[in-house]
């Protein structure tokens, strides 16, 4: 095998020469202060670097021997301070510093006697470390980088290299396999592990994991013996997982009690308060970084060893401690329909009763310390770090991120979590919380509405439309068929990942709701279903969502098949009630159901229910779940995989050179105006010249003709002050009011090149890798309130970050709510006749960094995570077109994809190219203007579509109609938006 086969890519080598050039410098530094103490030994940060020198200077044997010995020198120094940690707590007695001894003892006694303790046990942990490691290496600090290294694991990828090069295949074989286990996405990793197992014949028994824990060891065989139905060793193995598990969980938390590094110059109690909450918020990711077996990461672990215990001792003949462990699993999982099942059973079969099922105190201990480190670090979220609202300027979020987020948080143990129990409640609040209602439920069924958003259901529904009907006029798209057909149509890429998306989101609340621990996928489908001519059906059949027939024997056969779940989610709209209805026994409808975008309707299987053809097509998606892992359908997977290889080959190129695309620009007379130098920053720029005088009147009319008070933001007419007025207009909303006739297909062609020119020369400007996608699009408008400037201090955009949180600290942090998927921003000016509104760059205090003054043409570039704001409009009306980019497909705007086939599809003379509304207003008024508007058109022949598609042409309709017909259509969208 040539050394290329057991690859380290050029990053990391980049990577290694940085590290090595600091941490030679940091050992220069700390060899001196060596000097001084004799007792000091070499730390494994210097072994770390003797190591990654050795390995630089192909030495392999003296590469192999430090980055071991670094290991392993790690691996003791850790130890011995959580040793001492954990032998000064036992003899501090802080828990009786709560206790006064005496009822009249004051407030400053107590404080006194805390700190007092304290300091005891302060001097105790000092005296420990200098005793086992000397003091110098007792206060040494280890360079950051270094610390992440170790902790992803990094020196077995350079270890296993070094084995490969002095022929211990065997050992480098391990050390991969270990990097590995914390890197499973390395693909050069992979791999080496393929060519030490085919190439150099290591036996898998061979491939061991050099850093797993006792209690991984016995949970793996216990879990083995327990599949085996050797119930006595698998109580024992599991016994023992779980008491070890305790032991490391403990250690872990107390390892948190590290350095930290005030970034602010805090009171004295503050300074306490902020090490703390940085120890317990480290503390709290214990749970989720020990609950991995090899590379997994299982959901309950904790929990799940007393599920084991429980069934092993009732089947080893122990029913009281098979008792004792199911009340203990149901202490970490209350609701679990399982284990109530079997409490159920022990006490109607066996004869226990609810005094029985009293948890293991070690396991009370550990859920009552989580929930209040939980709700302290809720308290944190809510009240202590309290931070300004987020004043993004875009819409809604996309409810499949947000959910996404907020449950990956909940099982990350984020802060963002509700310190309640998780249960269906607890989950069903977070779902609420972002917008999707349960509006009805009974008996295991539930109705829920603003799944989606009416582009997300246009675009699933358009994917399943790709189909010819069969000969019952249904179209059926299931995941299978989606990923054929992508593969033969790159151009719907967008739609699969939609697809999977929205599916995972059924699946994670229907999860919630049923209160099921497993999940999966037994089938999901697109399914559009067009009208058909009455008496299509026999007497004898009920119809299906899926166009299908069944009889009531047949309906009747289902009701065994309890364990499966169906979830259908509408994508189009009906008019009348009635279409869908469940069934009693006796076959006869109950609990109608009116089919809308967004709405979905969750039951068993085992449900009897009817589904009626509409007047109109009727889409949705339908999904089969089951508990049963056997069950679960490889075409997500399969699909999810061609996906990640299809986004892989895109990124091969690593490098590009944008100077001929930049040239392109300067020809067409674009100018960066302010880069680096005048920014100061390599990730903002300006520029001049991108569209014409002409254009950006064209795209301010277009907001004045179309915009919506707020729109994005609620409606709400002042989202960012009370000293200026809102108006934006969303690519969709331009959609619509072209075919309205509100606003021409040239203008709305406008909207689309402009933003796409903008989009590119950002691309192209910071040089990128990997294309932009948009990931929303929106021409706005701030306009000074009249009367409202006087005094006034405040901003019309306060600073921020466009994918961070901004903290009070000054740093900006990249999570949920924030749109974090969000890579580049950009602004385009379309005019600069107005007093104030300067954009700037901003400094993490919320102090001006750099000014831009807007103009039409200038467009301003920048990183997501750059801090900026807008100062106050004080006089007339500011528009710009803002553009956020995406470099994540799944979030790239399905607005614009539609707009784009939409408005292709419009005829050029449908279009009357109508005069403004504000003309129109001057005729009313008869105030006749001297000079005629650059943007006033010829009125010529042509017609408007109005929203029941009758043809109205210009001689059968007044200006003052047609004006009537578009606040109609503005009215219908308001009642619309209320409705959603």
């Amino acid at each position: 095998m040539e050394d290329a086969d057991v690859k380290i890519s050029l990053r990391s080598l980049k990577y290694l020469f940085k590290v090595h050039i600091i941490i030679v410098v940091l050992s220069i530094l700390v060899s001196k202060t060596n000097s001084t103490s004799k007792d000091v030994s070499v730390t494994y940060d210097h072994m770390y670097t003797s190591g990654l020198n050795a390995y630089v200077g192909g030495k392999w044997f003296q590469c192999s021997a430090f980055l071991e010995k670094a290991i392993q020198e790690r691996k003791s120094y850790k130890t011995i301070i959580v040793d001492c940690r954990l032998r000064c707590r036992s003899n501090s007695v802080l828990s009786d510093f709560f206790i006064p001894a005496d009822i009249n003892t004051s407030v400053d006694a107590l404080r006194l006697n805390f700190f007092e303790n304290l300091v005891k046990e302060s001097h105790c942990l000092k005296t420990c470390k200098t005793e086992r490691l000397g003091y110098q290496i007792s206060e040494n600090r280890v360079l950051l980088e270094v610390e992440e290294d170790f902790d992803n694991l990094k020196p077995y990828s350079y270890l296993q290299f070094c084995y490969y090069k002095l022929e211990r295949y065997t050992d480098a074989a391990c050390a991969a396999y270990t990097y590995f286990l914390r890197n499973p996405a390395d693909e050069d990793t992979v791999a080496n592990i393929h060519s030490y197992r085919q190439d150099f014949k290591v036996k898998d028994v061979d491939f061991k994991d050099l850093e797993k824990k006792p209690y991984q060891d016995y949970r793996i065989k216990g879990e083995n013996a327990y599949d085996q139905d050797d119930w006595t060793n698998a109580i024992e193995l599991i016994e023992l997982a779980i008491t070890e598990y305790y032991i490391e969980e403990e250690r872990c938390r107390v390892e948190c009690e590290g350095h930290f590094d005030h970034q602010s110059f805090p009171d004295f109690v503050q300074a306490i308060a902020d090490h703390y909450i940085s120890v317990l918020q480290c503390q709290f990711k214990c749970e989720r970084k020990l609950s991995i077996l090899f590379k997994d990461y299982l959901p309950d672990f904790v929990g799940q060893h007393y599920n084991f215990l429980q069934f092993a001792y009732h089947k080893n003949g122990n029913n009281d401690k098979a008792v004792e462990c199911a009340g203990t699993y149901l202490l970490f999982n209350p609701n679990d329909e399982e284990m109530l099942r079997n409490k159920a059973f022990y006490m109607q079969k066996l004869g226990y009763h609810e005094a029985h099922f009293v948890p293991r105190q070690d396991a009370k201990e550990y859920e009552s310390r989580r929930n209040k480190m939980l709700e302290l670090l809720y308290f944190i979220r809510d009240e202590y770090n309290v931070l300004e609202e987020s004043e993004e300027d875009t819409m809604k979020g996309d409810y499949l991120r947000e959910i996404e987020s907020e449950l990956e948080k909940i099982h990350m143990n984020s802060t963002k979590s509700k310190p309640e129990k998780l249960t269906k409640k607890h989950y069903m609040a977070i779902y609420e919380k972002i917008g999707i209602k349960v509006k009805e439920e009974k008996n295991d069924r539930f109705v829920a509405d603003d799944f989606y958003r009416q582009d997300q259901c246009r675009e699933l529904a358009n994917f399943a439309n790709i189909l010819e009907p069969n000969s019952n006029g249904v179209r059926f798209l299931n995941v299978a068929e989606g990923l054929q057909r992508i593969k033969e149509n790159t151009e719907l890429e967008i739609s699969l990942r939609l697809f999977l998306r929205a599916s995972e989101l059924a699946r994670h609340f229907s999860a919630h709701f049923y209160n099921k621990t497993s999940f999966f996928i037994k089938n999901a489908a697109i399914v559009c279903v067009d009208p058909v001519a009455e008496n299509q059906y026999s007497e004898t059949c009920i119809p299906q969502e899926d166009g299908s027939c069944l009889t009531e024997d047949e309906i009747d056969d289902k009701e065994l098949l309890n364990d499966q779940f169906v979830l259908i989610s509408y994508l189009t709209n009906d008019e009348e009630p009635g279409h869908f209805s469940f069934l009693n026994r006796r076959h006869k409808k109950e609990m109608p159901v009116v089919s809308k975008c967004g709405r979905v309707v969750g039951f068993r299987l085992s449900d009897r229910h009817r589904s009626e053809r509409s007047d109109s097509q009727r889409c949705s998606m339908i999904l089969t779940f089951t508990s049963n892992r056997k069950d679960d359908s490889p075409a997500h997977r399969e699909a999810s995989l061609y996906l990640l290889d299809l986004e892989k080959s895109r990124l091969e190129v690593k490098e590009v050179n944008n100077t001929e695309d930049m040239k392109k620009f300067y020809d067409n007379g674009v100018r960066i105006v302010m880069g680096e130098k005048e920014l100061n920053s390599n990730q903002r720029f300006a520029a001049d010249g991108l569209i014409t005088e002409e254009q950006c009147e064209a795209l301010i009319n277009m907001n004045q003709e179309g915009a919506i008070g707020g729109d994005g933001y609620d409606r709400r007419r002042s989202p960012h002050t009370r000293s200026e007025t809102f108006d934006g207009l969303t690519i969709s909303r331009a959609t619509e009011l072209v075919h309205v006739g509100v606003i021409s297909k040239k203008d709305a062609q406008l909207f689309l090149d402009a933003s796409d020119y903008g989009r590119l020369l950002v691309e192209k400007y910071f040089n990128l890798t990997q294309p932009l996608h948009f990931d929303y699009t929106h021409l706005v408008c701030r306009t000074a309130v009249e009367g409202s400037q006087e005094d006034r201090q405040d901003l019309s955009h306060p600073v921020h970050g466009d994918n961070c949180e901004l903290q009070p600290d000054g740093s900006c942090i990249r999570r949920f709510p924030s749109y974090v998927q969000r890579e580049y921003s950009s602004i385009m000016y379309l005019n600069g006749d107005f007093e104030g509104g300067e954009f700037f760059f901003a400094h993490g205090n919320k102090s001006a960094q750099v000014y831009i003054k807007p103009k039409c043409g200038r467009i301003v570039g920048f990183n997501s995570a750059e801090l900026h704001g807008v100062k106050a409009v004080k006089k007339g009306k500011r528009c710009a077109l803002a553009m956020w980019y995406t470099m994540d497909l799944n979030f790239k705007e399905l607005a614009r994809i539609e707009a784009k086939k939409m408005i292709d599809k419009v005829p050029e003379d449908v279009h009357r190219n109508l005069k403004t509304k504000s003309e129109e207003s001057s005729k009313e008024t008869n105030i006749k203007s001297n000079e005629k508007s650059e943007n006033e058109v010829n009125q010529k022949d042509g017609q408007v579509l109005n929203e029941k598609g009758q043809n109205l042409t210009e001689d059968k309709i007044s200006p003052k109609e047609v004006t009537a017909i578009h606040e109609k259509g503005q009215n219908e969208e308001q009642k619309l938006h209320e409705e959603l």
